[in-house]
Parts: structure tokens; sequence; C-alpha cells
């Protein structure tokens, strides 16, 4: 009953409650007892850097560290600058849709983007690509979104950004194995369309409150590269490179020894110094992103400002 109804709420609050209430039962009735835990050294240089946001699971330089650490200014920043991170195995693959490999994806989410992102500190729900979105319930018991996104976002190769990549994205994963992880991501997934050529609305067929952040996380892939691989043969497919929307461009990979993300200097949220063109009306920026690399990687810290929606 619980599970049930944790599966189709649409209270943000109400499934906080029942998934503490499902965990308790299976506490009580399937016990884990801890015997081994292998530890993390994680460090990093306060002397150079400043802003670290440590994670108990993958230590200092996960997702959000990579994303909120910055230079400090004593080493002329918060701009600029290298971070050097080493990891235990290089990146398998450019195809973010079939890399198994937890090293790969800490490349990957640094150059892809999804609509949505989740802050760190207050495990709300904030803009990525989409600066505005909606979500409402349906009497047939479906959630219709609306994402409105940003207007001057660019992929990595110059390209223009539009709702049609987003339209791309989730047809595309909606052919695909209903096992993929990607495609388990999206939750409950029914349909998409472009209402202009920056506003997406797409229909799942729950009204659960976890299909908005599935779907606004899933990452966006470029129409262009992608529109030519069939989608039963992606697992097959090899870019030429990786191409996102991000603020850090895969700009080297040699196998085995390193692979370099700079900053993207024609970031759509660049900050100011780097010809950061005006706040979008209705957001406020506070999160500063500095850096992202691999395997000995050598990654230029530049910095951009991750915008957080209003309430």
């Amino acid at each position: 009953v619980i599970l049930d109804e944790l599966l189709i709420t649409d209270n943000r609050t109400r499934a906080i409650e029942l998934a503490k209430e499902a965990q308790e039962i299976i506490w009580y009735q399937c016990p884990m007892i801890g015997l081994y835990m292998n530890k993390i050294i994680s460090a990093f240089r306060t002397d150079r850097f400043v802003n670290v946001y440590t994670d108990s699971g993958k230590g200092a330089f996960q997702y959000w560290a990579k994303s909120l650490i910055r230079l400090n200014d004593s080493q002329n920043g918060p701009m600029g600058g290298i971070l050097r991170v080493n990891l235990p195995t290089d990146i398998d693959t450019l195809n973010y849709m079939t890399t198994s490999s937890g090293y790969t994806f800490d490349i990957m989410e640094m150059t892809y983007e999804g609509l949505l992102q989740y802050d760190p500190y207050t495990e709300k729900l904030i803009g990525q690509l989409a600066y505005d979105w909606n979500s409402t319930t349906t009497p047939e018991n479906t959630t219709v979104m609306y994402f409105k996104m940003h207007e001057n976002v660019t992929w990595h190769d110059g390209t223009k950004f539009n709702a049609s990549d987003v339209v791309f994205t989730f047809e595309y994963l909606d052919e695909m194995a209903p096992a993929h992880t990607w495609v388990a991501n999206m939750g409950n997934f029914l349909s998409i369309e472009a209402i202009d050529e920056f506003t997406v609305k797409i229909i799942s067929n729950t009204t659960s409150v976890f299909d908005l952040a599935g779907i606004g996380g899933t990452a966006i892939f470029p129409k262009h590269m992608w529109e030519d691989v069939n989608a039963s043969a992606f697992g097959s497919y090899e870019p030429v490179w990786a191409v996102g929307t991000g603020p850090y461009n895969l700009t080297a990979w040699v196998p085995g020894e390193y692979v370099q993300q700079d900053f993207y200097f024609d970031y759509y949220n660049r900050p100011v110094g780097h010809d950061a063109p005006a706040v979008v009306p209705g957001i406020d920026p506070t999160l500063l992103l500095v850096a992202g690399v691999a395997v000995a990687a050598v990654v230029v810290v530049a910095g951009y400002f991750l915008l957080r929606k209003k309430p």
C-alpha cells in the first residue's frame, strides 16, 4: 500500500514521508548488517581552491564538487587556473548512452545537460537548459509538464540548440530498449511536442512526483549528430566526439593517459568577464561552476553561473 501510493503521489512532501516509511519496513523485515566498507581518500588543495562540496559517497570530486569549486582569490581567482583529478581507469567510450563506467560518467555529466538539475543543498529542482517550468496533474491521471529553455544555447560544435533537440532525444530514447538505464530515467514518459522553438510540452502517464525529476534530469543529445543513427543500433555507435551544451567542452582525449575539458566560452550562462550576456529575467545566478577532469586529466578552471529558479 505504501509503495503503491509512493509511486503515484504528486506531492513531494508526502513522497518523502512514504519513502521513509518504506525504508523502515525494509530495515525491520530485511535488516542489513554492514561488515566492511572501503574508505575513500579524497584530497584537494585549500591553498588554491575553495568552496569544495564533498559527497560522502564519492568524495571531493563528484559532480557538484566540480560544479562549485573555484580558484582562490590569492591565485587570481575565481576564474581560470587548472585542476587535476586522478581517476582509476580511462573513459571507455564517447557514447554516453552505452557506457556503464562511473568514470566515463564523471566526464560526460560535465559535458551534457538536462532540462533540470538538483540543488545539492536544498535538494530541490533548479534550472539547467530550462529556466522556467511547471507541472500539473489531470483527471486522467497524467502529468503535463512545460519547459521553457534558454534561447542562446549552442552545442559545442557551434550548432544552435532548440526544442527539436529535446523532442528528438525523448522520442529516440522511447524507441530504445525499455530496460536501458536512460529509458528508466525518463520515468513514465508518454509524449512530447514542441510548442515553439524553445518550449516543449511533455506528458507522463502517471501523477508521480518522480516524473518531473526523471524527465527533467534526462541528458539532451544533439539531434544533428544522432538523427541518422537507428535507435536499435545505438549500442554500436561511436560518436566522432562528445558534443554537449554544458560549460565544459571535451577538448582532448589521449586513451590511457588523460582527458581534458576546457571552459566553453560560448556557454549560454558564462560569467561576467567572459563577455557574459545579461542575466535572464526571473533567474538568480547563485552557483559558480569551475572544473571537471579525469585520469590524471588537465582541466581549465573557468567557472560559470548555474541558475536557480526563484520560488
